[in-house]
């Protein structure tokens, strides 16, 4: 399975890259009243935090983690019932690796009632950095019971079960990410690793050679292609997609 689903910034990046905005910031910046944001019964339409959760948001946008951090924490400071910036910090505490202050902002923005797929989506990233795929595969179930048509996340829970070698499972999600993004390259590939895992290596190739018409330029997906044709014994075409791999990594 990928690398890429040990950092957590990686698959926030993948969730942008798709999904186009940051959802509960999204909701906080723009689509709902502030008191509702924070998980307060009242507040005024226009505060200082708020303006300030804003500046923060734009920081984990740009991914300047440790300043919204700081912005996160005065906001706390002058108001605990904040939500959303226990949200947020908990985030960047999670993609900076400090799991223990993550997860504790995150839950505590769950006893707030504050339900959001990203808040499960980042403990289950806690979870994986500690390779506690178990408690990650419940975390991201969670997270897809709030978003059920998010490939993003069908995709990462299919390579989480991977790790756990549930891979009738892996499948299954694999498919639905498919299905909900048929034009994500990346949900082809993930589909062929999993096939590449259970040994059905023509069925990987088929995926594989799907995500090369998507993004015909991944000399990564040539070379998982590559593998699966060795793997069948077939020298020529394995021999080929590494000389497309290598020609083009030549010409970066």
């Amino acid at each position: 399975m990928p690398g890429a689903i040990k950092n957590g910034q990686n698959g926030f990046q993948m969730l942008l890259e798709k999904q186009g905005a940051h959802i509960l910031l999204f909701a906080c910046l723009f689509l709902l009243p502030v008191s509702q944001a924070c998980g307060k019964p009242s507040a005024a339409l226009v505060s200082y935090e708020s303006l300030q959760f804003r500046k923060a948001a734009d920081l984990f946008l740009h991914h300047h983690h440790r300043e919204a951090i700081q912005i996160c924490t005065q906001i706390l400071q002058n108001d605990s019932g904040y939500g959303a910036a226990f949200v947020l910090r908990g985030e960047c505490e999670v993609i900076l690796g400090d799991t223990d202050a993550g997860m504790t902002d995150l839950n505590q923005a769950l006893k707030m009632n504050i339900r959001d797929f990203e808040i499960y989506y980042y403990l289950g990233q806690a979870f994986i950095q500690r390779n506690d795929y178990r408690c990650a595969v419940t975390n991201y179930g969670k997270a897809l019971e709030l978003a059920p048509h998010n490939p993003m996340l069908l995709r990462e829970q299919a390579e989480i079960y991977g790790e756990l070698h549930e891979f009738a499972k892996a499948l299954e999600c694999n498919t639905r990410a498919i299905e909900e993004g048929p034009g994500m390259a990346g949900n082809f590939v993930s589909r062929g690793h999993t096939y590449f895992a259970m040994g059905q290596y023509q069925k990987a190739i088929n995926d594989y050679s799907q995500a090369l018409k998507l993004e015909p330029v991944n000399l990564r997906t040539y070379g998982c292609r590559a593998s699966a044709y060795k793997k069948l014994g077939r020298k020529d075409l394995y021999e080929a997609d590494i000389k497309k791999a290598n020609e083009g990594a030549v010409g970066l």
